[in-house]
């Protein structure tokens, strides 16, 4: 580019060093950033993620330190809206924000009418300002023809899904749920899970009553970090012939510990997808019907933080929901685990204590 050029020192394009260097010594680089692109550099002044839909967390805080030292920051994130299975918890955590006018945020949003007719091409023009120049027609209808409805509305409309709500449990019926004492005589089962930095592991419980009625509540929860993973092995192994169940779910990085938990002869129930979309469902649709309760939010500080923390997220095209977070910071692995436990509790054949005969 003749205008542009002549500010132009160099251009690098060896394979993971790309970057243009300007006459000024400023310079632009360009990295893939979940390959660690970013660790050392220092004096940086604008960072850009580009499809930030799929930015994940861990990238986020590897890159987010470099702009410390900057006198006048920015940070601009682009993307579009995310599909089901997107790990997108950063990108959604700040249009949240932005639309809630929370913090230093400014959010623009390219998009049609969430009840656009998807053929309507002035609905093409409102969500695509390089249509029909840049981007022409016959490409939009390319997609049009390829992609599912969904698929075209978040890719080429820019509208967002509407299945993930601002708050996963109602506040009254949680509220309404809350006991002071256990009651006795319940069969408990267990819950683990882990967040994806692998930071704490908690350990849920749910004790199923013989009238069809649950309690939830914590087991037990540690730092990771500092005590490990394997106290979460001995102290269930101790526990395990009072037990009728222990649940993980096969997306959890807690499943690391299923060969210990073997080893221990504790018998772990593994959930897929369709599993942990029942398992959420249940848990509201008990909580909703008043068989569900738990100890006051005072006695349960964590799982009281993950419930009013929790958003959803689609599991497929069939409805069913799985937890999500509302902020990045925010743990809710003691409502998973609780989760899984009460799921255990009214799936299992298991009957803890009853002496049995297996024939091999």
């Amino acid at each position: 580019n003749p205008m542009l050029g002549r500010y132009v020192e160099r251009i690098r394009r060896a394979n993971g060093q790309q970057e243009i260097t300007f006459t000024s010594g400023s310079r632009i680089m360009f990295g893939a950033r979940e390959n660690g692109f970013g660790r050392g550099l220092h004096s940086v002044d604008v960072a850009v993620f580009d499809e930030a839909q799929i930015l994940t967390v861990r990238a986020m805080d590897n890159m987010i330190p470099v702009l410390n030292t900057s006198p006048n920051p920015l940070v601009v994130y682009m993307g579009n809206p995310p599909k089901p299975g997107d790990q997108c918890e950063a990108f959604t955590e700040k249009r949240m924000h932005a639309l809630n006018h929370d913090g230093n945020l400014l959010y623009v949003e390219l998009a049609a009418d969430k009840d656009a007719d998807p053929d309507d091409r002035e609905q093409w023009a409102k969500a695509n300002p390089s249509y029909p120049r840049r981007t022409s027609e016959q490409a939009i209808i390319r997609m049009r023809n390829n992609l599912s409805d969904d698929s075209f509305r978040r890719e080429a409309l820019g509208i967002w899904d509407e299945t993930v709500t601002a708050y996963a449990i109602d506040p009254d019926q949680w509220k309404a749920a809350d006991v002071d004492d256990v009651p006795e005589g319940g069969t408990v089962s267990f819950g683990l899970d882990m967040p994806p930095d692998r930071s704490v592991l908690t350990i849920g419980a749910a004790l199923r009553y013989k009238d069809g009625t649950a309690v939830i509540q914590m087991a037990n929860i540690k730092d990771a970090r500092q005590a490990g993973t394997m106290w979460a092995v001995d102290w269930l192994a101790e526990r395990w012939h009072k037990t009728a169940s222990v649940v993980i779910d096969a997306q959890s990085p807690a499943m690391s510990l299923l060969p210990d938990l073997k080893a221990a002869r504790v018998k772990v129930t593994v959930t897929n997808m369709q599993e942990m979309g029942r398992a959420c469902g249940r848990f509201l649709d008990m909580l909703k019907a008043g068989t569900l309760k738990h100890p006051r939010d005072e006695y349960q500080p964590q799982l009281a933080a993950a419930v009013k923390g929790a958003t959803t997220r689609p599991l497929g095209q069939s409805g069913a929901i799985a937890w999500n977070k509302l902020g990045s910071d925010i743990d809710i692995t003691p409502l998973v685990s609780t989760t899984l436990a009460l799921y255990g509790a009214f799936t299992t054949k298991r009957h803890p204590g009853r002496r049995q005969e297996v024939m091999v």
